[in-house]
């Protein structure tokens, strides 16, 4: 886990941020780049009415820390579907079928 923060803090070492959670959408664009597969599974959320803008962050966010627990330095479909799935109310089970 402190090898995460390590990698946060250098990511954001010109930013007034440490740490993933305080990602803002404009820089959530920036250190979150989805292949087409995630891509569909949060459009598919987000059509389905169990993810808002809001929460759409909310998973971006989460899945760029899973990432960094991951050690990788791309966020991936497999760190979206966990973030996902950490929502009760995201219907992951027919978003992971996309």
């Amino acid at each position: 886990m402190l090898e995460a923060r390590e990698r946060q803090a250098a990511r954001f070492e010109d930013q007034a941020i440490t740490v993933n959670a305080h990602l803002q959408a404009g820089l959530l664009n920036e250190h979150v780049r989805l292949d087409d597969r995630s891509e569909a599974m949060l459009r598919g959320a987000r059509e389905g009415g169990s993810l808002s803008i809001r929460g759409e962050h909310c998973v971006l966010r989460v899945a760029r820390t899973v990432a960094d627990l991951d050690g990788s330095e791309r966020v991936q479909g497999r760190h979206v579907e966990k973030a996902l799935g950490l929502r009760a109310d995201a219907g992951i089970e027919d978003l992971i079928a996309m």
